[in-house]
């Protein structure tokens, strides 16, 4: 039991992760899937293939199965996949209390064990969660365990449940011929926004609660946080409702949600885990030096230009005689050097105004 369970008025713990059918909230999905998942063992239609992410309520669903059909329905549930073909037939003889003691042909002693109970008007299913453990080999040799049947009914029914991964060993070329024989196949999805809400006022309700102590802003962010996977809305809840007892508050809201989550290392779906360090786009960023450069060089034809010029009026002026050759060199030479100084100037101007700018953009993140 829950240290806050009487402070919140639940007879019982409203978040445990034991997969207790009393708290199946049926969902869409998991409603969809559990009346064909009947349908199925009703009707002896034989295979039936239930895949979801980690958290899901694939076990869950199935123990609501187990619970639900009637007493001639004989159900072998195994949840530690075997891994090896010995050890699957063991298993499936445990679960239906049948001694194989090593039998020669342990198929066959669990084809006469199918028959009799339907000839006693009941039928077999066999379960195997965590599907996706399961090596090729032993799902084919479940396979031809259904190959007994009569003219109009198979004598064992078969439900594989496991995470995404096994819809893409269902699909191998290797098991086309199980993938042949299903007549039902599911992938169970996350709780919507809406449906998270409801999730925990269900749970609550189920665990004796006569009211929620989640805000409505509470259960978004539970939402955010666990994404809709009803595993991560429990460990979320019962964190949050323990933070709450702990601080004598009646009422839980976004701070506490955010404090559990924070605990857990938990997320908010809407935002990244983590952002990578952000990268210059190279295309759109240029090294200073590749802008001052050419400015450097465009100078440098400056002066070249203005010396060869100053070097044509040296030569006119030096034919004109009202000017001796000291004189007409230090004004030429004056004349030349100011222009250049303006020049290169006005040039120095302009490629700073232009290129600063561009510069810092570069540098900005």
């Amino acid at each position: 039991m829950a240290v806050y369970e009487a402070y919140y008025h639940c007879r019982r713990e409203p978040f445990s992760l034991s997969p207790d059918p009393s708290f199946l909230y049926a969902a869409e999905p998991h409603r969809e899937a559990l009346a064909q998942l009947r349908y199925l063992v009703q009707e002896r239609k034989g295979f039936a293939v239930v895949t979801g992410e980690v958290g899901t309520g694939k076990t869950m669903l199935l123990r609501s199965l187990i619970e639900s059909v009637g007493p001639k329905i004989q159900t072998g549930y195994v949840f530690n996949p075997p891994r090896t073909i010995s050890a699957l037939y063991d298993s499936i003889g445990e679960e239906f209390g049948i001694t194989l003691n090593g039998a020669a042909n342990p198929a066959a002693v669990l084809n006469r064990h199918f028959m009799s109970v339907f000839q006693a008007g009941g039928t077999v299913v066999m379960i195997f969660d965590e599907a996706q453990s399961l090596s090729i080999e032993l799902l084919e040799e479940i396979r031809l365990l259904t190959n007994i049947e009569t003219s109009s009914a198979k004598l064992a029914q078969v439900i594989l449940a496991g995470q995404p991964e096994f819809d893409a060993m269902i699909d191998s070329t290797e098991l086309r011929a199980l993938r042949q024989r299903l007549v039902f196949r599911y992938s169970l999805t996350a709780l919507s926004p809406a449906d998270t809400v409801r999730y925990i006022a269900a749970r609550l309700g189920a665990a004796g609660a006569n009211r929620s102590p989640f805000t409505l802003k509470a259960c978004s962010a539970v939402h955010r946080y666990s994404g809709g996977v009803p595993r991560l809305v429990n460990v979320i809840c019962d964190n949050a409702m323990l933070t709450g007892y702990a601080t004598e508050s009646l009422i839980i809201d976004e701070g506490h949600i955010a404090a559990a989550a924070a605990d857990l290392r938990l997320i908010s779906t809407p935002h990244r885990a983590y952002q990578q360090d952000r990268i210059p786009d190279r295309e759109n960023t240029t090294p200073r030096s590749a802008h001052i450069r050419p400015m450097y060089a465009v100078i440098v034809a400056c002066v070249t230009m203005a010396l060869a010029i100053a070097s044509i009026f040296f030569v006119i002026r030096l034919n004109d005689s009202s000017f001796t050759p000291l004189s007409r060199m230090e004004g030429m030479f004056e004349n030349t050097l100011r222009w250049l100084g303006e020049s290169a100037n006005s040039l120095l101007n302009y490629e700073s105004s232009s290129i600063i700018p561009r510069v810092f953009r570069s540098r900005l993140p």
